[in-house]
């Protein structure tokens, strides 16, 4: 079983593994990125393509079969863009015992086609890039497993993807994540009039009311899960505020999270998540909330 994930280079990381959690509100949620002594939770299922990509690269196209020190250089693997360092257990044969085991990847792009691309993104910085600049390249570059002396040339997706590893790609892309099972409550605030939808649980279920009248929440619900970044930003919102939620959970964690979303312009909004920006979502999918709520309380 994968445990944590290292990442070293440009920008150093660390993907930590850890089951039950207090970071996170979703049970599920076992992978964390370290950023100083945060624990951000990640997309559980982001994080497996990530070491899928690792499992399943096929490493068949030998460059070099037994590369000296010298020549690593010329790879640009004597000092990698990226080293990732996997631990994983693996069950001892005959016992059961467990004992973690890591595994090594190294990888760079071909340092004169780096160097020729540093060189070019200077000369067209503050400039608008072209048909010709903007046509997505072939990129060559190559891997070495650990301190092997076997290195593989990599395809341009094999290296795209491996390198693709930041907090962003990795994070949940909700706004909302938890299962609504855990959901006791959702005080909406729209148009200066706070609506409060309460629940009460039944077993595994939850019955939703409003005005003490029951109601089929799937419309909000979809409506929440649907609020997704398009991209990620820090930028503080200065527009008007369309709708504004705090979902109380029972979870002794996280018992509420709130989620105010503000309109950027006609096709964006800026989603802050409790109290801090954290993505654009598309504007339509805020007009579907709006709508999904007012289907409940305008009836």
């Amino acid at each position: 079983a994968f445990q944590n994930i290292s990442f070293s280079g440009e920008e150093p990381e660390r993907i930590i593994y850890e089951e039950d959690s207090t970071d996170s509100y979703l049970k599920e949620d076992v992978y964390f990125m370290e950023q100083g002594e945060e624990h951000l939770p990640l997309d559980t299922a982001r994080v497996k393509s990530y070491l899928d990509t690792i499992r399943i690269l096929d490493l068949n196209d030998y460059v070099n079969y037994n590369v000296s020190e010298n020549d690593l250089a010329s790879y640009g693997l004597d000092a990698p863009e990226l080293s990732i360092t996997v631990d994983y257990t693996v069950t001892e044969e005959g016992t059961d015992e467990e004992k973690t085991e890591s595994f090594v990847l190294n990888v760079a792009r071909d340092p004169k086609e780096r160097a020729e691309e540093e060189k070019k993104a200077e000369k067209r910085e503050n400039q608008e890039k072209t048909d010709e600049e903007s046509e997505e390249k072939e990129i060559t570059a190559y891997a070495r497993a650990g301190e092997s002396r076997i290195v593989y040339q990599l395809s341009t997706e094999e290296y795209e993807s491996l390198m693709d590893r930041s907090y962003d790609s990795l994070r949940h892309q909700e706004m909302f994540w938890a299962d609504f099972k855990d959901v006791s409550q959702v005080e909406i605030l729209l148009e200066g009039t706070t609506y409060t939808i309460t629940s009460d649980k039944k077993e595994d279920e939850r019955i939703y009311r409003y005005l003490d009248e029951e109601l089929d929440l799937a419309d909000i619900r979809s409506a929440i899960k649907g609020l997704r970044a398009e991209t990620f930003t820090d930028e503080i919102p200065d527009g008007k505020e369309e709708i504004s939620l705090t979902i109380r959970m029972d979870n002794d964690n996280y018992p509420e999270t709130t989620i105010q979303l503000y309109r950027y312009n006609g096709d964006e909004c800026i989603a802050v998540v409790d109290r801090e920006p954290v993505a654009f979502v598309a504007r339509a999918s805020v007009v579907d909330l709006v709508e999904a709520v007012n289907g409940v309380v305008l009836k």
